[in-house]
């Protein structure tokens, strides 16, 4: 999705209605000189032990029963197309997803996701919790999927599916629907993974007056290389190859500015060992920030 300036301050103002009083960051977000923005610098996270959210949640023999069992539900969900799985979610990174999901303290029963793609991180969603709604942007949806899924997940009211172009879909979902949790893993391109997470923000339990957070995933997004010190995550340059030193995605550029504007609260970044491709495999995950309540 290409999205053109002379939109972008509509579409700040319609994703972040809650967030009155912060307007001009968000102007901030849409101005067309973005790139020399002067701006405080980011929050880091240093305090934050890495890995520490998953401590004692789950034993690695629990988290991989859980991830195998899910894994031959897709397989037979999914049996007509054996490489279905090829650029999806890897082992490892189901087994923290479904951890997420699933834990009881949490209580995530509704997911708002941008990115269906073939529909597999959708069937991780379902899969997770038998009461489980997930709302899901893309601009289509495989057919093939979607039948798949509604065959496996027979109840109504569990799948809701929007097609187009997220910067119109979005503001239309319902203003009752509250996101336990927001997945953004749509367009990679530019600042649309920015975009996508602060039109779904409006929807984060804290800004429906809830105390319970709402946790936001980041895929294919990295933490922030040492070398980068204290730059402001809006002026770091932007490299998409992977085997550059220098290498640095749209997708991480976008997390890090919501971090360090305050719209996310960090809480970890994970790595992975293996690799989609050429490109390595990585998510960051934190907390929707509401000023709402923080006033």
């Amino acid at each position: 999705m290409d999205v053109k300036h002379t939109m972008l301050p509509t579409l700040l103002l319609m994703s972040c209605a809650m967030y009155c009083h912060s307007l001009s960051a968000i102007v901030a977000v849409s101005s067309p000189d973005l790139e020399t923005t002067n701006t405080p610098t980011h929050e880091t996270g240093q305090k934050h032990v890495p890995g520490s959210f998953w401590q004692g949640r789950m034993s690695e023999d629990e988290r991989l029963a859980v991830s195998s069992a899910w894994l031959n539900d897709v397989r037979l969900t999914f049996k007509r197309r054996a490489h279905l799985w090829k650029g999806n979610i890897i082992t490892d990174q189901s087994k923290k997803y479904l951890e997420l999901v699933q834990d009881p303290v949490l209580k995530i029963s509704t997911v708002c996701e941008t990115g269906f793609f073939l529909g597999v991180s959708t069937h991780l969603w379902l899969w997770a919790n038998p009461n489980m709604a997930v709302h899901s942007f893309d601009l289509n949806f495989d057919q093939n999927s979607l039948e798949d899924l509604t065959i496996r997940f027979p109840k109504p009211g569990h799948l809701f599916t929007y097609k187009g172009d997220s910067n119109l879909t979005i503001p239309n979902l319902p203003e009752a629907v509250v996101c336990d949790l927001i997945s953004v893993d749509g367009s990679h391109d530019g600042w649309q993974p920015l975009y996508d997470f602060l039109l779904l923000s409006s929807h984060a339990r804290c800004n429906h007056f809830s105390s319970s957070p709402t946790y936001v995933v980041f895929d294919d997004t990295f933490a922030l290389p040492e070398r980068f010190g204290d730059r402001d995550p809006a002026t770091l340059p932007v490299d998409n190859n992977p085997d550059s030193r220098n290498w640095f995605n749209w997708c991480s550029r976008s997390y890090w500015y919501a971090v360090s504007r305050g719209f996310i609260q960090h809480v970890d970044c994970t790595l992975f060992s293996e690799k989609d491709g050429p490109y390595p495999k990585g998510f960051c995950m934190g907390t929707v920030k509401c000023p709402a309540l923080e006033n």
